[in-house]
Parts: structure tokens; sequence; C-alpha cells
């Protein structure tokens, strides 16, 4: 285990906090931050840039909880610079927040993933579950092993391919609208 915060940015970071590293994960380079639900995208932008700017790399927790969190803003947050953090048990839910992150792992937005445990159930299992099911060991294993102890050795983060998602049709025609490629 190692010391580490999640950190709302509700305020912009200081220097310090970008030099001492005692909030980041393991002392990286990598801080998980988190928003307000009701967040604009405008806001996420703006708190990120400020991140980047004191030199750490902000890791986005849970980007399918927010409304904002769509394919198309996620992939400008990448851009960025950012990367980010799936629930685990969020993308088994059936609600709007589930579908939001199973869409980002179907297009490869995703860095890793977490279980949130609060001391109950909560588990990493379930993306290992998930994903076997849909021939996705490689991601999972990226996902909730490779990626997170690159954190930690402070690297960079390898790309998780696209996971194969059942979809309507109608739900693979918004997809596409939101890539930037075709």
């Amino acid at each position: 285990l190692h010391l580490a915060a999640e950190v709302m940015l509700d305020c912009p970071l200081s220097r310090e906090v970008g030099a001492e590293r005692r909030a980041t994960l393991g002392r990286s380079r990598y801080i998980l931050v988190e928003f307000p639900r009701l967040v604009a995208a405008e806001v996420v932008d703006r708190a990120l840039r400020d991140v980047l700017r004191v030199d750490l790399i902000p890791l986005v927790a849970h980007p399918e909880r927010y409304r904002c969190g769509t394919p198309g803003n996620v992939r400008k947050w990448r851009a960025l610079g950012a990367r980010m953090q799936v629930d685990a048990t969020t993308l088994a839910s059936p609600r709007k927040r589930g579908q939001r992150a199973r869409d980002l792992l179907a297009l490869g937005l995703a860095d890793i993933a977490a279980a949130d445990n609060h001391g109950d159930g909560r588990l990493l299992t379930t993306v290992s579950q998930l994903l076997e099911v849909r021939h996705g060991e490689r991601q999972a294993e990226l996902l909730t092993q490779e990626n997170p102890a690159r954190i930690l050795a402070d690297r960079d983060l390898e790309p998780v391919p696209p996971v194969p998602w059942h979809a309507s049709w109608w739900r693979r025609f918004k997809l596409a609208l939101e890539r930037d490629d075709f």
C-alpha cells in the first residue's frame, strides 16, 4: 500500500503540491483527482490544465460519474495529458453511469480501473470477470495490474486497446458520432 489522496479539484493546486508530491500516488507524478458530480466540462478542462502546470499528471477518478464525462470530453482531457480511472463496480451497472464507463472502455479511453472499496464487496475482480467474457484479458491486465504498477514506478502508461462491448445499433451510431477519425 502507498499513501495517496483523491484530491477534489475545487480550487487550483499550488506549485508546492507539485514539488512535494505528498498527495500523489506513491510520490509519482500522478495525482488522483475528482470533481463535484455536476461539474461543467470547461471547469474540468481548466482544472486539468492547472494540474499539468505544476508538473503533475492528473488521473481523473471515475469520469463516468460526471455528466460531462462523455467520450468526446474524455478524449479531449486525455489529449491535454490527463489519464482516466474507471470504476469497476460502475462498469457492471445498468444505469447511465455504467453505460458511460462501458463506452470509455469500448473506445479505449480508460487507463486504469479501481474498485473504490470502502470495506464492502467492491473488488477489481469485477473488471476481470466482465472483460474475460468479452475476450478482454489483456485489457483487464493493463487496467488492473500493469498500468497501476507503471503509475507507482512513475512511468508512462500503456494504451489500453478498445474492449469489444455489445451495444445496440443506436448506441454504436452515437459512439461513432463521438469519434474524431471519420
